[in-house]
């Protein structure tokens, strides 16, 4: 797995990306996902909380689930994505 520090040179350039999604953000991660990092997706979802005070940044993690949440767990992933859908995006 790849990791990745919001503090490294690339985090600038992350964090002004953040800074420029005006919608919600919501981000789902897999326990066993050797892809991402679980404390990459955290630090991922952290920064987008620091970067867009005020909207709306959700981090889900998913146990026994990897790096395709579509795929592996279906109905979780799909019930996850719809709560988020209807509570921040309507």
């Amino acid at each position: 797995a790849r990791s990745f520090s919001l503090g490294s040179s690339s985090a600038e350039s992350t964090r002004a990306t953040l800074r420029a999604v005006k919608a919600p953000i919501l981000i789902l991660q897999g326990t066993d996902d050797r892809a991402v990092l679980a404390s990459t997706a955290r630090a991922l979802a952290q920064a987008a909380r620091e970067e867009r005070p005020g909207s709306v940044t959700q981090y889900v993690e998913l146990k026994q689930c990897g790096h395709l949440p579509m795929e592996e767990l279906p109905s979780r992933f799909t019930d996850t994505v719809s709560d988020f859908i209807v509570n921040h995006c309507m």
